[in-house]
């Protein structure tokens, strides 16, 4: 599948949130935005599992913006 360059300006970013167990998160952020465009509702114990999450969420809203470009 091409990949446009409009999807290249968007990227995972993990914060930690909180404390405890699971104190990551990940969002979708935009080159053109301040805020987040997505946000994750779970959270994670580490960053790398908020970011293999974060990134299947990046596929997920990339896949949904074709669809609403087509």
């Amino acid at each position: 599948m091409r990949t446009h360059a409009r999807e290249l300006a968007f990227w995972v970013a993990i914060r930690r949130t909180g404390r405890g167990t699971k104190p990551f998160r990940w969002e979708i952020r935009g080159a053109d935005t301040m805020e987040p465009i997505s946000l994750s509702e779970d959270s994670f114990p580490t960053m790398e599992a908020a970011y293999h999450a974060g990134t299947a969420g990046l596929e997920r809203f990339i896949q949904s913006s074709r669809i609403g470009a087509m």
